[in-house]
């Protein structure tokens, strides 16, 4: 394979929530098959060195690593540009939070008809993204597991029984 020589990433500025708010958001950018072909490996778990690999581009693992943080950090840019401009943006989602935060529903409630009380699972479900996507906020998660044992299964065997005879 004839070795090619790594292209240029330009220098690219991360995109804060300040100059979104300045409406100084980054160009539009056209990938290249390269950086397609790297971003789709590395999405795939592969490491910067395969990825540049499959790209067609024979570099040393150092930079290959800083080539692929380039890359992405790029894309990420222009995905938030991309969303900015369908008026996705944080204002928004902070919007629709906030409600999801406040939700309500409503439930029968003989003698009395409709009653409204808050949506614990929605509004659960807003603090869990919320927590999700701010930086250094965390909660523990909860998993619900069922576990049952040899003796359970066959107690519960032993009681029901066949009651054919």
């Amino acid at each position: 394979m004839a070795k090619k020589k790594i292209p240029a990433v330009p220098a690219v500025q991360t995109v804060s929530e300040k100059t979104l708010q300045a409406e100084e958001l980054p160009p539009v950018i056209v990938a290249t098959q390269e950086e397609i072909t790297i971003l789709g490996a590395l999405a795939a778990g592969k490491t910067p060195r395969q990825a540049t690999q499959a790209a067609g581009l024979d570099v040393n693992p150092s930079v290959a690593t800083a080539y692929c943080g380039g890359l992405q950090r790029k894309y990420n840019d222009a995905m938030v540009r991309a969303l900015h401009d369908q008026g996705l943006h944080v204002g928004r989602v902070a919007a629709v939070l906030d409600q999801q935060v406040g939700a309500t529903k409503f439930i029968p409630v003989r003698g009395e008809g409709l009653v409204e009380v808050p949506d614990n699972p929605s509004r659960l479900a807003a603090v869990r993204t919320v927590l999700d996507i701010l930086p250094g906020a965390w909660a523990p998660k909860v998993h619900e597991v069922e576990t049952r044992s040899l003796e359970a299964i066959l107690m519960k065997i032993v009681v029901s029984g066949d009651d054919d005879d």
